[in-house]
């Protein structure tokens, strides 16, 4: 069984990059890796020279647990797009586009 998880992972792994730089790179998008405080980027993803990575407010543990309101507390979107610099044109992409990726998207285009 370990045998087919590791060759899942990698055909995944492999699977990913290509879609990331065929979407994005081949057609002249930066990539900005965001990550949670304290974190890093996952073994998954291969990196580029010209990647960036830039970080939210809060760590992963804080963003998981909910806090004397019972909310969840979530990275500041504005301290995410404060790290792009200047640009022309932004696509969000991520894991859960209904949560954080919707979240900066939306202060972006505020």
């Amino acid at each position: 069984m370990d045998r087919v998880v590791k060759e899942y992972k990698e055909l995944y792994k492999n699977a990913l990059n290509e879609c990331v730089d065929r979407r994005y790179r081949q057609i002249g998008f930066e990539i900005f890796y965001a990550l949670f405080a304290g974190h890093t980027v996952s073994p998954v993803i291969q990196l580029c020279p010209q990647d960036q990575i830039i970080f939210a407010d809060i760590d992963f543990k804080t963003h998981t647990t909910p806090n004397e309101k019972g909310e969840y507390l979530y990275p500041k979107p504005e301290l995410i797009l404060s790290q792009l610099g200047k640009i022309k044109k932004l696509w969000v992409a991520g894991f859960h586009v209904y949560d954080c990726v919707e979240k900066v998207a939306k202060a972006a285009y505020e």
